[in-house]
């Protein structure tokens, strides 16, 4: 739900709706990197104090499918007041990376 409120219209972004286990899989457009050494993730971090893990860590390293663009969300610790919050956040630094990236 708050994928769905905060991320909604937002070109290119898009996630799997889980019907179990702990975690979400976002993906944002294909050209924004998601790696810890991305500026989406010092972004994200530094600038909205929120974490994510860089989906691209869930894939074998020298696999062809393996994707840059993609975060693991966790909903198994926070309760959903922190987990509306994550998110929101999360929101706002993907916004602020879309509007400056460079095509």
């Amino acid at each position: 739900e708050a994928l769905e409120r905060e991320f909604q219209g937002m070109h290119g972004v898009s996630w799997l709706r889980p019907e179990g286990g702990l975690y979400v899989w976002l993906s944002l457009p294909e050209d924004i990197g998601c790696g810890f050494d991305s500026e989406m993730f010092r972004l994200a971090a530094k600038g909205h104090r929120v974490m994510y893990v860089p989906g691209e860590l869930c894939y074998p390293t020298d696999s062809p499918c393996r994707r840059t663009n993609q975060m693991r969300l966790s909903f198994g610790v926070q309760d959903a007041a922190g987990i509306n919050e994550g998110i929101k956040r999360l929101a706002a630094a993907v916004r602020e990376r879309i509007a400056h990236r460079v095509l």
